[in-house]
C-alpha cells in the first residue's frame, strides 16, 4: 500500500500560521487607513482653497443649520474615504499597489462630485443674487454678525474687511476711528492690507492722530510683506526727503518682483485704483523693465516713444522694443513694424 506522498509532510503549527496571516493583514489595515487619513487632509485642504469654500469662510457661520456649505461635506468626505479603505482591505487584502490606485481614483472622483455640488450650489446664489458669493442669499444683518465674530474670533481678513466696512459705511455705521482699530489689530498679525490701510490712516489723519512716521513704518511693513500700493505712499514720503521711505523703495527696487512694479506702473497709468500719475507710471515702467520684464519694457518704450511721463526719445524707444521683442513680445514686434512702416528706422 502507497503512502501519499505528502504523509511526511511538516504541518505549522496554528499558532505559527496565525502569525503568518494575521499580523501582515493587520499591518495593511493600519496602512491603508493611514492612507485613508493622509488623503482626507490633503482632500479638505484642497477642497477649502475652492473659491466658493473661500467666500463662505468670511461671511456664513459654519455652525447655523440655516445655510447649505461646504462644512457639511466634511463627515461625507470623511466616512467615504474611510469606508473605501476598509473595504478594499476585505475584498482585495493582497493586492496593495491596485488598492491604492483604486483608492486614489476614488478620491479624486469624490473630490470632483462635491466640488461640483458647491460650484452648482453657488452658481444658484449667483444667478440669483447678481453677484459673486456663496453668501449672496444671506440678510446682511446676519452676514455682519458673522463677519464680526470671525473678527473677534482673531481671523486677520475678517479684521481688515470689518475695517474697510466701518471706514467706507458699507453696511455699519461710518467709524474712522473704528476702522483704523480694526486695521491695527489685523495688521499686527502682518496681514499686509492691514498694514496698508492702517499707513493710509496715519497718513490722513483717519481715525487717529495724523503721524508721519508712523505711517512710513506701517507703509514699509506692507511693502515687506508685498503690498505694491505701499511703494507709491512711500515715494510720496521719499521725495519729501525721508530715509526710512528711501531705504525700503531701494531695497524694493534691487530685489522686489519687477511684475509688482508694472502692476503698480499700469495702476498710475490707469488711473482708476491710485490717482493717475503718467510720471510716476513711466518711472515703475522703467524700473521694472529694467529688471527684464518684457511687457515693462514695450510700455516703458512706448512712452519715451509718446512722451507720456517722461521726456519723448525715439531711440530709446526703439531700444526698448526691442529688449521686449527679442523676448517673443507680440506688442512690442508690432510697435517696431508700424514704425518702420513709418519710416522711423529700418525695416527688418
Amino acid at each position: 500500500m502507497k503512502h501519499p506522498a505528502n504523509v511526511n509532510k511538516v504541518y505549522p503549527s496554528r499558532k505559527i500560521a496565525l502569525l503568518r496571516n494575521v499580523i501582515p493583514a493587520c499591518l495593511f489595515l493600519l496602512f491603508q487607513l493611514l492612507v485613508a487619513a493622509i488623503s482626507y487632509k490633503i482632500f479638505w485642504y484642497l477642497f477649502e482653497w475652492n473659491h466658493a469654500m473661500h467666500a463662505v469662510n468670511y461671511y456664513v457661520d459654519f455652525d447655523s443649520d440655516f445655510f447649505f456649505t461646504a462644512e457639511k461635506f466634511k463627515p461625507i468626505a470623511f466616512w467615504s474615504l474611510t469606508a473605501v479603505a476598509l473595504a478594499l482591505f476585505f475584498l482585495n487584502m493582497k493586492r496593495y499597489l491596485w488598492n491604492q490606485v483604486i483608492f486614489l481614483c476614488f478620491t479624486i472622483a469624490l473630490y470632483l462630485v462635491l466640488g461640483s455640488i458647491l460650484f452648482l450650489h453657488a452658481r444658484a446664489i449667483v444667478n440669483a443674487g447678481g453677484t459673486w458669493n456663496i453668501s449672496a442669499c444671506v440678510p446682511d444683518e446676519v452676514r455682519m454678525e458673522n463677519l464680526r465674530r470671525n473678527a473677534e474670533k482673531g481671523n486677520a481678513e475678517a479684521m481688515y474687511t470689518l475695517g474697510r466696512k466701518y471706514l467706507k459705511g458699507w453696511g455699519l455705521k461710518k467709524d474712522e476711528a473704528e476702522a483704523a482699530k480694526w486695521f491695527r489689530l489685523a495688521a499686527e498679525q502682518g496681514y499686509d492690507y492691514a498694514m496698508y490701510e492702517l499707513g493710509c490712516c496715519y497718513m490722513d489723519g483717519t481715525g487717529v492722530e495724523q503721524d508721519d512716521a508712523e505711517a512710513v513704518k506701517w507703509f514699509v511693513n506692507a511693502l515687506g510683506r508685498g503690498e505694491k500700493l505701499a511703494a507709491g505712499k512711500l515715494q510720496t514720503y521719499e521725495e519729501k526727503g525721508d530715509p526710512d521711505a528711501k531705504k525700503a523703495l531701494e531695497t524694493f527696487i534691487r530685489t522686489g518682483d519687477p511684475e509688482s512694479m508694472f502692476d503698480l506702473a499700469w495702476m498710475y497709468d490707469d488711473g482708476r485704483v491710485v490717482e493717475k500719475d503718467s510720471v510716476r507710471a513711466a518711472k515703475w515702467y522703467r524700473h521694472a523693465a529694467e529688471r527684464g520684464l518684457a511687457p515693462a519694457q514695450r510700455e516703458y518704450g512706448l512712452c519715451l516713444e509718446t512722451g507720456n511721463g517722461v521726456e519723448a526719445n525715439m531711440a530709446e524707444a526703439v531700444n526698448w522694443y526691442r529688449l521686449a521683442a527679442a523676448q517673443g513680445d507680440g506688442y512690442a514686434e508690432r510697435h517696431l513694424k508700424r514704425l518702420a512702416a513709418e519710416g522711423y528706422l529700418d525695416k527688418r
